[in-house]
């Protein structure tokens, strides 16, 4: 008789974040994310992790942790996690460059950082692991299929079918419609984000053509795109359109230059040396024709247009040649905060765009 397979959900189900689940045979664990969940109905909490009391009562069971994708909501658990367990992290070369940062970040003792490249099939615990591109709104996510003694689990990882990525990476819907025909697959774990919306998400590679419009419209004005640092393929069209306009790039905001550097070694990015200014350049170079990319689309805090909302920028002061570029829709419970910063904005002169008023973004999720 074939061994049982049990999952067991530490979160991800019935909300949006803190995505965890352990994948077990013969009391053997492989684990699949570990994100974090950001509150917003309750004042003073920060993030909410899944429960790890059950797994750190199980560690010596713990094979390895697979990781889809970087987004926190699938990795920012990880720090916290592997404070007290140290086991091989699977992903792709960006995505372990995010989370190599993230531990290092928290001082945290490194694991094996073990990078998969599409298609390739790992031999994990008791699993044999078969990894496949599928396009999100970042770099690198990777759908699992796990072969297990109960037959295929396939694990889509958030996902969207856009036949026109960015980078050219599609979904590879034919190598799961093999393995359905060969060899059948006994579980589906499907993204189900979008699930209540009908219709066809817009896709990424129809954002550029957009921006450019907006680019055009606003020459002889300096702007600012806040967006998210792990979203590759929007900061690629981004950098496309200034290169285009003979605007000069600045990138400012921690994540967004190091997620920034990482995707350009990785050469998920393009950019050239010539294009990019560095903080001396940008306080000398003419505003009319700069565009910076930088952090603060969702009014964290202490990102970049946060602070140049408020006067506390070290770099960027906001006047009335300025338009703001908001390329993102606003994650639910922060809406009062970026409406606060679009005001703040207004207030000292600037411009504003966002994806209420033009197509400038585009959900990383697929629709019914």
């Amino acid at each position: 008789m074939n061994s049982p397979v049990h999952i067991t959900f530490l979160g991800g189900l019935g909300e949006i974040g803190r995505n965890c689940a352990a994948i077990e045979v013969d009391e053997r664990i492989v684990l699949l994310d570990c994100g974090q969940l950001f509150p917003y109905k309750h004042p003073g909490v920060d993030s909410i992790l899944p429960d790890f009391k059950w797994l750190l009562d199980r560690h010596d069971d713990v094979e390895a942790c697979i990781v889809s994708h970087p987004h926190e909501d699938h990795i920012g658990g990880i720090p916290h996690l592997f404070r007290h367990l140290s086991v091989p992290i699977y992903g792709s070369p960006f995505t372990l460059g995010m989370i190599k940062a993230k531990l290092e970040s928290h001082e945290v003792e490194l694991p094996p950082l073990i990078a998969v490249e599409d298609n390739e099939t790992h031999e994990i615990g008791h699993f044999e692991c078969e990894f496949l591109p599928v396009t999100h709104s970042t770099s690198g996510g990777l759908m699992t299929l796990f072969r297990t003694p109960q037959g295929v689990i396939l694990h889509s990882s958030d996902f969207k079918l856009d036949p026109t990525p960015v980078d050219g990476r599609l979904t590879d819907l034919n190598r799961v419609s093999d393995v359905s025909n060969k060899e059948g697959i006994r579980l589906l774990l499907a993204d189900s984000t979008n699930a209540e919306s009908e219709g066809v998400s817009l896709s990424e590679s129809e954002i550029g053509p957009i921006l450019e419009d907006v680019f055009t419209e606003n020459e002889g004005r300096r702007i600012i795109v806040g967006t998210f640092s792990s979203h590759i393929h929007r900061i690629q069209q981004i950098a496309d359109v200034a290169t285009k306009t003979d605007r000069k790039l600045a990138i400012l905001g921690p994540s967004m230059i190091r997620n920034v550097a990482l995707a350009r070694e990785l050469g998920l990015l393009k950019v050239s040396d010539s294009v990019l200014l560095n903080e001396k350049e940008l306080k000398k170079f003419r505003s009319d024709k700069v565009c910076i990319i930088c952090t603060g689309s969702q009014a964290e805090p202490r990102a970049a247009i946060s602070m140049m909302s408020v006067g506390k920028h070290p770099l960027v002061e906001i006047d009335r040649n300025d338009t703001v570029i908001f390329s993102s829709s606003p994650i639910p419970g922060n809406e009062a905060s970026i409406f606060r910063v679009h005001n703040n904005l207004v207030r000292l002169g600037a411009r504003i765009v966002h994806s209420g008023k033009l197509k400038i973004h585009t959900t990383g999720h697929g629709k019914a």
